[in-house]
């Protein structure tokens, strides 16, 4: 079971939501676990679209501004109404934090944030933030556990799987244009739609088409329609499933920032960004210093005559515009939400005894420069000490050996040296698996394995090198405890 924390409605707007629901589809086809969102009942809230899709809903309190207390208490109420412990609680929300997932903990096996702010802490196992921004590496240090897994950047970007279909077929632009799409997101709240519209009257380009898109939770869509009817070309879409389709036919696009970017990035679209949300306003400053799009400001500075400039400066650089849809084209592969999916539900992991034939493989994992550089003994081992080592301990009873294995394939080495009611265990990954998380999980199958076949072991230890901070993570997300440090000098 999976379940979502989130919340849309005309002042929040919908991106919260929409993203929750690609990577809950990206999940569906992944895994198939069950999946339930808990939202306020509030005006404008896509309630609807997740229920269409299968989900189950409840409900918190319909105040948007109750304290992180009793919406974590709400929480913990519907939780315990689901009965089982969800394996994950994902919680995309701007007003909840480490005090709402701490006190939420008990209640889950995992946690995770998606976050664009990077302004407050959190208490969470896997952290998500789509969002290109320069120090996009480093801006959550400090804000989240040591042991929390990171995903960062564009490669994560939570996009429906329209837009990678789609991708694939789009020909080079060639920067002209003959097609403008305007979207400013479900709600709108500032009516930039109308903005754009007028816009495009002063420019008075006939030989130029539109496509205007507007959601459900628009307050303004009926009168967003009569001004279309009134503009030659101009076709109007209110909550369109079309979204990927439009991008793909549009030759430049004029909108907002949030996970629009993304989606006309993965359509190599370029792009005329107006920030309407001074969250929206970093990122958008960040891609436009690299040429990825043009921004002539936010919302409130922003007027139809800047509109129509911008556009007109557009119409006559098609060289620009070839440019910035090559650019940005590269920047999300529509493949976000799948490797989310992935890393969250990754592909069941076995452990085995290691077997003689498993020599050569454990030896290529064992000298791979990366296990060596974190190893005690970094130095090569030669093939003739590995095989009189290997045949001498292999079949000693107090050297345990296992090997990793996802879908048949050899990921990882698990080792255990028993004495008395204690055990000394390493890991190391095979070459090509690392950052996957595949050492927490060894680590755990390795327990279960000792629990059944060696129940007189009351503690499990590691020597790790204080460097070697993907060890570190791993051992602590299998529930070790730092007990001790040694300190060395070389002299």
């Amino acid at each position: 079971m999976i379940v979502f924390r989130t919340d849309a409605s005309v002042a929040i707007g919908t991106g919260h939501v929409m993203r929750c629901l690609a990577l809950s589809d990206a999940l569906c086809h992944v895994g198939n676990p069950g999946i339930a969102f808990i939202c306020k009942e509030l005006p404008e809230n896509l309630l609807t679209s997740m229920r269409l899709k299968g989900f189950e809903v409840f409900h918190s309190d319909q105040n948007p501004a109750s304290d992180w207390q009793s919406d974590s208490l709400q929480t913990i109420a519907i939780l315990k109404q689901i009965g089982e412990k969800p394996d994950w609680l994902i919680i995309d929300h701007y007003e909840l934090d480490k005090k709402w997932q701490t006190a939420i903990r008990p209640y889950v096996r995992q946690i995770m944030a998606i976050d664009d702010l990077a302004n407050r802490p959190h208490d969470c196992d896997m952290l998500l933030d789509q969002n290109f921004y320069k120090n996009f590496q480093t801006r959550y240090n400090g804000l989240v556990p040591n042991h929390c897994r990171k995903l960062l950047g564009t490669r994560y970007a939570l996009l429906r799987p329209e837009f990678k279909t789609l991708r694939e077929k789009i020909k080079p632009r060639d920067g002209s244009i003959r097609r403008i799409l305007i979207f400013f997101g479900g709600s709108d709240p500032s009516n930039e739609t109308e903005k754009a519209l007028n816009a495009l009257r002063l420019l008075n380009r006939a030989d130029i088409a539109a496509d205007v898109v507007v959601g459900g939770a628009n307050p303004r869509k009926e009168n967003i329609r009569a001004i279309c009817n009134t503009l030659s070309q101009t076709t109007f879409h209110c909550d369109t499933p079309d979204m990927a389709q439009l991008m793909a036919e549009a030759d430049l696009a004029v909108g907002a920032g949030g996970t629009s970017n993304w989606e006309r990035c993965c359509m190599g679209l370029p792009s005329l960004v107006i920030t309407v949300a001074p969250n929206q306003e970093e990122v958008t400053a960040a891609m436009a210093d690299e040429g990825w799009l043009i921004c002539p400001g936010a919302s409130e500075t922003v007027s139809a005559d800047t509109i129509r400039a911008a556009l007109t400066m557009l119409i006559q650089t098609p060289n620009l515009l070839r440019f910035m849809s090559n650019a940005c084209i590269q920047l999300a592969d529509g493949q976000g939400a799948t490797r989310t999916a992935q890393m969250m539900m990754p592909p069941e992991l076995k452990i085995r005894r290691a077997e003689l034939s498993d020599a050569d493989i454990i030896l290529q994992g064992r000298n791979a420069e990366l296990s060596r550089r974190y190893s005690f003994n970094s130095e090569m081992i030669s093939q003739d000490a590995h095989q009189q080592w290997y045949e001498k301990n292999l079949p000693d009873p107090n050297k345990l050996l296992f090997i990793g294995e996802c879908h048949g394939e050899p990921v990882g080495v698990l080792r255990y040296d028993l004495q008395d009611d204690h055990a000394e265990v390493s890991v190391f990954l095979l070459p090509g698996h690392y950052g996957k998380g595949y050492g927490s999980r060894l680590l755990l199958q390795g327990q279960i394995w000792l629990k059944q076949d060696f129940p007189q072991i009351r503690t499990i230890y590691a020597k790790i090198k204080a460097k070697n901070e993907a060890s570190l993570n791993a051992f602590a997300k299998a529930g070790f405890d730092r007990y001790a440090y040694v300190y060395r000098r070389t002299m």
